[in-house]
Formats: structure tokens, C-alpha cells, sequence
């Protein structure tokens, strides 16, 4: 019987340790610390494969911030080599930054951030109290303003992508090495040790750097990051077990005097460090060995590759100066009885560095409150689908596609495994229950632009849009231009679920400009005022393609038109207007606005216009009207990823019929298309535009080089062809003109600065041009 009893106790023992991640052989117990520091943390990885090259045990881990997501990941199984290669790889720029991809963007929305510097949405208190279900920051004016800077979705999703098998709420004890890591609660103030929930959540909590990136609600609790209280959690370390902590620290040491506390950075982590003194000096002592790299010259937010390299190999080499009190620490566990046989090995062999490439199944899509005609037409726009397989990919471009409507702030998603109620055939796909977590954008959004430059000085670009963050619905946008030349738009919008938008808009114009003609020597000043109101059907959300169709009728009220002294057009001719049917249409692969590096943008415009009256004379109807097309083609060539781009160009507008008012003949010349008239075709070399004849096209290559960074430098070089029919372009009655440029070009926080040098044949001078900010 006590035999039996016997072996009835070993097998329970060993299933037992077939079912614990982190049980370890007998002995003492190796923790490691890692504190908070931002890209500096990037030389905890450094020490880890030291660590693991000498065969240290780990059997703990705790960390805070950028400590607790090196420390984290490695808990979970990924090894010190997948971490330096995926700190190394990611663009923490756009996980940072909160940035999307152009790709998932409407066409709308990329024209609004390509001409807006800061935008910020709100809600209107108890007019948007009838809010749907799913959930808000607030209604009222001020809870729904942003509560930091970069928001931090995509760094929650970065987190949801990398543990996959981990992200139902759990245990951390449970893991590979067990992990612990800490917030702080801004409504008590105290430091929150976190040892189990959700660990995608956790460690979006430990780096929730207050102002930078929005705080986490969990359980009542508001949570940011834990080097408000924590940097270095030894304590919490020891508390979970470890006999011997290794810690490595890489905050950077307190200011001693006024020349080291000039910037806010520099303040804001002196008053830190304040705080959290006391209580680092303590954990520094319960070290078995303190390790502090080398990081001087690097900051809180030095992500780029080169600055993550030379961190991962300072940490290397300052665990590598300690190697005595390391091999010691080897030998000590030895001499009490640990069995040191690549342990970290057996426990750490590697995983997939990201959900992306793995094949899964989904027994269920839960996505909230949301209603069903919602959820269903936001599904439509994606690849997921239940019971059949679909890729990692497929999700992380449904979150993409979702944060893209504008409709939500937040979208993050997590994965129940429930492989043992799968239906499918193929055992080695795994199915999930996928649920998705959204939190919705304020309704309201105002936005504000400026740029300066050195045809027009400055400008300035405001905009409040109403409803603007909805799905469907009534809407309104205002736009006002403050500049020389000044315009408002005023448009209505009605959006429906399965339907093009209906739009009815209003537009003035105020354009005053001097202008030359190709046609003769004459040079012009004019003065008008536009007015156009037109009603018309648009695009819902389509990603690459923007199109509109609709009638418009259109008034030019001319203040002043003469050249020199003279005026010249009559009374008749001052004041015209027009009634007519349009068609855009718009297709934008390119990956940047402005430093595209791959991708095409084609801007198709016509316009019939079938009657063009004289408003002097209201009875005078000139018929049968006349029509303009007009076409402008970019496309982006960066050959083997390189430093040179390839942007060949083609404008092009024609007009059909002969009886047509001065405002609408061609207009070349100029840096910006579509500066003082809507047709006005930009041309390097010319920067006073000029009338050209009926048929017009304007050929250009450009060479850009990114000479380093943010710079570039990019020669031009443009043709302009002009004549009274395209056929005529092969006569030898008209002139070549031809124009070269040279620009340097920086892309700054607040928009491209650039300064370009040009001549023309048209003019046989050089001239310059300055710019600093987006165009609009």
C-alpha cells in the first residue's frame, strides 16, 4: 500500500511540474530589476544576454516603464536575442506618436492632416448627451478634451500583437519567469504592483507617462506610469520571492546644479527623481549586484536604430565590467545547490515575435455595445470572419481600418484561446473568441494650420467641424483662410450607411494677385471675389479613391482687372456667372504627403459649364456654354529602398468651346497649384502666373535625395507646352519654355521648410522662394 501511495505521489509530482511554466530546481532564487527610463531601457537587453551567455539563472522579474516591458516580454518566453533585434526593428516613431498608416485613412482625412497642425476634438455637453453605448471620455466640453499628448493606442495594440497566448487575464505567476511591475494610482498616490489581469494592460499601465501618454482606468483605479513612485522595484522583487537581485538601473543621476535644468525634460525628471530618491536608495542596497550602464548622451525618447544599438551594447559592456561579482553569484548558487543547466534556456526558447504571421481561427466576434447595422458595416471593410482560417495580419488591419473611420479614439482587441471547442479540421490552427475594446472620439473637432512663405507672408488655416467624428448622420464643416487672399467654406453633409454622401456647400474666394501672359507682354493686376454654391455626392470611405459629381453655380465679381493704368474689360465683364455639372475624381497611394517615398496621386477635373452669363446684363445668356478638363499626375520611384526618389510629373487642363470668360483661361507658374484660381498649374522657374492658351500641359521630373534625417535636397525640372489645340504642340509657331529648379527641403514638426532657387526661359532670371508649413 505505501507503495503504491509512493508512486501515486511522484506521478501527481511530476504532472504537477509538466503544468507550472516557472518551476525551478532547488536552491536559491535569482530576481532581476529593471527600472524605468524610457529608450534608455533598451540596455537592459544588453544585460540579459550577458547574463544568459554566463548562465545566470532568472527566476523573478520585476520592472517599471521601460523595465517592465524588456522585462515582461522576456517573461514570457522571448529571448534576449528576439528582443534586441525587435527593439532595434520597430518604428517607435509611429507607435509612439499614435501615428496611422496613410493607407487606412479616408481621402478626406489624409487632405485634413496634410494642412493641419493641431486638432482637437470635443464634445458639446448635453447636446451630445444622446451619444451611443459605446463608451466616451465625456460629454461635456472639458472631460472630452484629449487627456495627453500621444494618446497611447498604438503602443496598448503594440503590446496585444506581441502576446498572443497571454493575454486573457491571469497570473503573472504563472509565466515562464514569474513578473511583476508597477503603476501609479493618481487618486491615491500610491504605487500599484500588478502580478496578474491582463498583461498587454499592465504594461500599458507601467509607462503611462503622465501628460504623454493617457492614463489607465483598472478597477477604480486611474493608473500612470510607475516611476512616480517605483523607478527601481527591488522591493517588489524580493516580495515575490528572490533571494539575490540583480539590478540595473538607468535613470539618470539628480541635477546638481541650474546648467543642467534648462529644458522640460530635464525638469520634469529632476522632480522624479525627488520623489522617488528616497525609496531608489533603499532598493539600491537590497542589490546582490547594482548595475548602472553607461547613458550619457542618450535621453528618455531616443528611439531611433542607431541610438537602440549603442544602448543594447553599453548594457553588454557593463555587465561584462561586472563579471567577477557575476561569476561569484554563479558560484554561490552552485555551492547551495542550484543545478545550473541552461535553465534560462530551457524556460526561454523562443517565440513568434508578433501575432502577424500566425494562422488562427475565430469562433466569435465580439465588438461591444455597438450596434449591429454598425458593427456589421464595419466588419464588411475588414477580412475577419468566424470559423474559417485568417491571418495575424488580418486583425492588426481591422484595428487599423476601425481607428481610421475617426469614429473611435481607442480600438484595441484581445484573444481568448478556446482551441477545445474549435470546429475546424486542421488541429493545428488554433481558434479564439476575438473581442474588441472601443472607446468613442469626441463628435466635434477643431483644427488649426498656419504656414508663411514668401509670396503671400503668413496664413492661417482654422476649421470646426460638427458631428465630423460620426459614422452617419447630418454633419457640417467651416473653414476660414486668414491670409491676403482669404476664403470660407461652408458645407452640409448628410453621410448614410450604405450610400454616397450628400453634400450642399457654399465657398467665397477672395483672390488678388499680378499675373503675366504667355500670349503677350502685358502684365495684369485683378482683384476678384468667388462665389460658388453646389450640391453634390461624395465618397463614404474609400481608402486610395475620392470622388465627387454634382451641379454648382458660380459668380466672379471682379473689383479690379487692368494692366497698368488701364482697364480692361468692360462692365459686362467684370461680373459673370455660370451654371454647370461637375466630376472629381482622385486616387492616393502614396506613403507621405509631402516626402513621398513610393506610391502615385492623379487629380481628374471636369466641368461642364452650360451657361456662362453676364450679370451686368442677366438676359445675355452665352451659349452653348463651354467645358474644362483637367488632369495633374504624380508618381513616387524610390529604386531599391534608396535615398533617391523619382517623382515624374504630368499637368494638364484643355478647354472645349471657344466662348469663355478671361477667369477661366489657363493659368501657369507658381510653387503651389491652385494658389489663386482653382486651375492654376504650378510651374518651377515662373512664380507670377501666367495666361497661356486653351490647351496647356506642363511635363516635369524631379530628383529628390535624403541626404540625411529629415533633409533633402531635390533638382527639378519642368516643360510647359502651350497652344490652341494639343495638336498644335508638334508646330514650330510657339515657343519652348522650360524651367529648373534646386530646393532644400526640411520636414519640421510644424510642416516642410523649404528654399528653392529657379530660372525660366520664360523670364531669363533666377528667383527664389521661401516656405515653412503645410500647404493650403
Amino acid at each position: 500500500m505505501k507503495r503504491i501511495l509512493s508512486i501515486l505521489t511522484l506521478c501527481l509530482m511530476l504532472m504537477a511540474s509538466g503544468f507550472t511554466y516557472g518551476q525551478s530546481s532547488s536552491g536559491p532564487k535569482v530576481g532581476l530589476t529593471l527600472s524605468g527610463g524610457g529608450a534608455k531601457g533598451a540596455a537592459h537587453i544588453g544585460v540579459l544576454k550577458y547574463l544568459v551567455e554566463q548562465g545566470i539563472p532568472i527566476d523573478y522579474i520585476s520592472g517599471t516603464s521601460m523595465g517592465s516591458i524588456v522585462g515582461g516580454l522576456y517573461s514570457i518566453g522571448y529571448t534576449a536575442e528576439q528582443l534586441d533585434s525587435l527593439i532595434s526593428n520597430l518604428d517607435w516613431s509611429q507607435y509612439i506618436t499614435g501615428g496611422l498608416d496613410r493607407r487606412y485613412r479616408s481621402a478626406s482625412s489624409r487632405m485634413e492632416r496634410s494642412a493641419y497642425l493641431l486638432s482637437v476634438p470635443f464634445n458639446l455637453g448635453t447636446l451630445d448627451s444622446n451619444i451611443t453605448a459605446v463608451r466616451s471620455r465625456g460629454n461635456g466640453f472639458i472631460a472630452s478634451l484629449p487627456g495627453s499628448f500621444m494618446g497611447g493606442n498604438n503602443i496598448t495594440n503594440l503590446f496585444n500583437n506581441l502576446s498572443l497566448g497571454f493575454q486573457d487575464s491571469m497570473s503573472f505567476d504563472d509565466f515562464p519567469v514569474p513578473f511583476a511591475c508597477v503603476a501609479t494610482d493618481v487618486i491615491s498616490g500610491d504605487e500599484y504592483v500588478m502580478r496578474s489581469g491582463r498583461f498587454p494592460t499592465a504594461l500599458r499601465a507601467s509607462m503611462a507617462i503622465p501628460g504623454v501618454f493617457s492614463p489607465v482606468e483598472l478597477g477604480g483605479k486611474v493608473l500612470v506610469d510607475g516611476g512616480m513612485t517605483n523607478n527601481f522595484p527591488v522591493d517588489v522583487c524580493k516580495d515575490m520571492g528572490a533571494d539575490y537581485v540583480i539590478g540595473v538601473e538607468v535613470s539618470d543621476a539628480m541635477a546638481t546644479d541650474a546648467s543642467q535644468l534648462k529644458s522640460l525634460p530635464q525638469i520634469f525628471n529632476q522632480l522624479i527623481s525627488v520623489t522617488v530618491q528616497a525609496k531608489s536608495a533603499r532598493n539600491r542596497g537590497e542589490c546582490k549586484i547594482y548595475l548602472h550602464p553607461d547613458i550619457s548622451g542618450f535621453g528618455t525618447m531616443s528611439f531611433n536604430k542607431t541610438a537602440i544599438d549603442s544602448l543594447v551594447r553599453r548594457g553588454y559592456e557593463c555587465a561584462k565590467a561586472h563579471a567577477a561579482e557575476i561569476e561569484a553569484l554563479k558560484q554561490e548558487l552552485i555551492a547551495r545547490g542550484r543545478q545550473l543547466d541552461s535553465e534560462n534556456e530551457k524556460r526561454n526558447r523562443g517565440r513568434e515575435s508578433s501575432i502577424e504571421n500566425d494562422r488562427l481561427a475565430l469562433m466569435s466576434i465580439d465588438m461591444g455595445a455597438m450596434s449591429e447595422s454598425d458593427k456589421k458595416w464595419l466588419l464588411s471593410k475588414t477580412k475577419l470572419k468566424t470559423g474559417v482560417p485568417i491571418s495575424g495580419r488580418d486583425i492588426i488591419d481591422a484595428v487599423n481600418i476601425f481607428k481610421g473611420t475617426g469614429v473611435y479614439s481607442v480600438v484595441s482587441y484581445r484573444l481568448s484561446d478556446v482551441s477545445g471547442q474549435s470546429l475546424l479540421a486542421n488541429d493545428s490552427i488554433k481558434s479564439y473568441d476575438l473581442t474588441f475594446d472601443f472607446e468613442r472620439s469626441p463628435r466635434h473637432s477643431f483644427a488649426i494650420g498656419a504656414r508663411f512663405d514668401s509670396e503671400e507672408a503668413a496664413a492661417v488655416l482654422l476649421n470646426v467641424g460638427f458631428n465630423r467624428n460620426t459614422l452617419r448622420g447630418f454633419k457640417a464643416d467651416v473653414t476660414l483662410r486668414l491670409a491676403q487672399n482669404y476664403h470660407l467654406d461652408l458645407v452640409g453633409t448628410y453621410a448614410a450607411r450604405r450610400f454616397a454622401k450628400i453634400n450642399l456647400a457654399y465657398r467665397m474666394y477672395n483672390s488678388r494677385f499680378d499675373m503675366g501672359s504667355l500670349l503677350s507682354q502685358r502684365y495684369y493686376s485683378t482683384h476678384f471675389y468667388r462665389h460658388d454654391v453646389s450640391f453634390f455626392f461624395s465618397e463614404f470611405y474609400l481608402y486610395r479613391f475620392s470622388c465627387t459629381a454634382g451641379v454648382d453655380e458660380e459668380f466672379l465679381l471682379f473689383d479690379r482687372l487692368q494692366g497698368g493704368n488701364s482697364l480692361l474689360f468692360g462692365d459686362d465683364n467684370l461680373r459673370t456667372g455660370s451654371l454647370g455639372v461637375f466630376g472629381t475624381f482622385k486616387y492616393d497611394s502614396r506613403d507621405d504627403s509631402y516626402f513621398a517615398r513610393n506610391g502615385a496621386n492623379v487629380d481628374l477635373d471636369a466641368h461642364w459649364r452650360i451657361t456662362n452669363q453676364s450679370l451686368a446684363a442677366p438676359d445675355s445668356i452665352k451659349a452653348p456654354g463651354f467645358a474644362d478638363i483637367s488632369v495633374a499626375y504624380q508618381h513616387y520611384i524610390t529604386p531599391l529602398a534608396g535615398r533617391f526618389t523619382l517623382i515624374p510629373q504630368l499637368y494638364t487642363r484643355f478647354i472645349i468651346g471657344s466662348d469663355y470668360h478671361f477667369a477661366y483661361r489657363n493659368l501657369v507658374g507658381g510653387e503651389m497649384a491652385g494658389r489663386y484660381i482653382a486651375h492654376q498649374i504650378p510651374f518651377v522657374g515662373v512664380l507670377t502666373p501666367q495666361q497661356a492658351e486653351r490647351c496647356v500641359t506642363v511635363a516635369r521630373l524631379d530628383i529628390r535625395c535624403n541626404i540625411i534625417g529629415k533633409h533633402y535636397v531635390t533638382a527639378m525640372a519642368n516643360y510647359l507646352a502651350s497652344a490652341d489645340a494639343y495638336w498644335h504642340y508638334f508646330g514650330r509657331e510657339y515657343e519652348d519654355r522650360y524651367g529648373f529648379g534646386l530646393q532644400y527641403a526640411y520636414d519640421s514638426p510644424v510642416g516642410p521648410l523649404s528654399l528653392t532657387g529657379f530660372w525660366s526661359n520664360v523670364y531669363n532670371r533666377f528667383g527664389f522662394y521661401l516656405s515653412l508649413g503645410y500647404l493650403f
